[in-house]
């Protein structure tokens, strides 16, 4: 599996953690000492079909690599039917309230293309990982050549905006990448889950409302997270030091710091963009490798050595290393 291209998109309306200190007893200083968060962007006038519909629509317009005529008129659709062939659509999402149609489904209907295999994931602020698992999997057969995996999230509709222990942990947001076939050269995954302890992280339908235990959380991911990136570096058959770099699920930059010093991997290498979106469950990983592919630190020329960590309800966990 091949990362072809990125995409992202963010809500316009921004919530400071000053604004958050006008009702909750907080500030902003004791967010930021805490979790490492700004400010995080709220889907006011987006819904979560929105929000992943203009992430794809950033990949194929945007995109690094992408030339775009500036008198070319042509939506989204003429040119997905016209230069790109898509195979299947995975979106990872934990807060559509919807049991079908999917927002893969949703997706698929608003680029006008048929014959496309649609599914969506709920493995929380793991749903990237796994969706990319899947795809990687699909990608092995001879049916599947080409797909999009989206992570999108619109957590502000799951949250209790009174409650000071998630409130301020949280935001709204989609990214996205173009994967295809390839022989990669490196490719390892490692995933686990733990239901026994699904009540430290949930979102009950009937109350729409997030509930975390933040030590618990804390503790399963000092457990189990370093671990297992570890055990996936050494199924790729690769070593700490051949690490480029790591983007992790953006949960709580103490617990990023937590995960370099168990693992050896050098802060350096963990990228970041936590203090400008907050955390975005499964919209994370995908969100902050759209952005550093835009700064250029990452090429997408399939010679940069990553690992991409997921973490969070269910309990889910994993990682990929692979060349990016």
């Amino acid at each position: 599996m091949r990362i072809v291209k990125t995409g992202s998109y963010l809500p316009d309306t921004i919530v400071t953690n000053d604004d958050l200190a006008e009702y909750l007893d907080t500030s902003d200083e004791w967010i930021q000492k805490r979790t490492g968060i700004k400010k995080r962007h709220v889907a006011k006038g987006d819904s979560i079909e929105s929000m992943a519909y203009k992430a794809v629509e950033d990949l194929f317009f945007n995109s690094i690599g992408t030339v775009v005529d500036k008198n070319d008129n042509s939506d989204l659709t003429d040119k997905v039917n016209c230069g790109e062939t898509i195979d299947f659509i995975i979106v990872a999402t934990m807060s559509h309230k919807s049991s079908s149609p999917g927002i893969a489904n949703l997706i698929q209907a608003r680029l006008g293309i048929t014959q496309v295999f649609c599914l969506d994931i709920s493995a929380a602020c793991n749903g990237f990982i796994a969706a990319l698992s899947v795809a990687n999997g699909l990608l092995k057969t001879p049916t599947y050549g080409r797909g999009l995996v989206i992570g999108v999230e619109k957590m502000s509709d799951i949250l209790d905006w009174t409650d000071r222990s998630t409130a301020c942990l949280f935001g709204d947001g989609a990214g996205c990448v173009l994967v295809e076939a390839s022989d990669a050269l490196v490719y390892a995954e490692s995933i686990s889950s733990d239901g026994a302890h699904g009540e430290d992280l949930k979102a009950p339908l009937e109350q729409a409302k997030l509930e975390m235990n933040g030590r618990g959380i804390f503790n399963f991911v000092s457990r189990e997270v370093p671990k297992n990136i570890l055990s996936t570096i050494s199924k790729a058959g690769q070593s700490i030091k051949a690490i480029d770099y790591v983007l992790a699920h953006q949960a709580n930059k103490r617990l990023l710091g937590m995960i370099s010093k168990k693992t050896g991997i050098t802060e350096d290498k963990f990228l970041s963009n936590i203090d400008d979106v907050a955390n975005t469950s499964a919209a994370s990983i995908p969100l902050l490798l759209d952005k550093v592919v835009k700064d250029g630190i990452i090429t997408l020329e399939g010679k940069q050595l990553v690992v991409f960590v997921g973490f969070g309800g269910g309990l889910n966990w994993g990682s990929i290393v692979t060349l990016v």
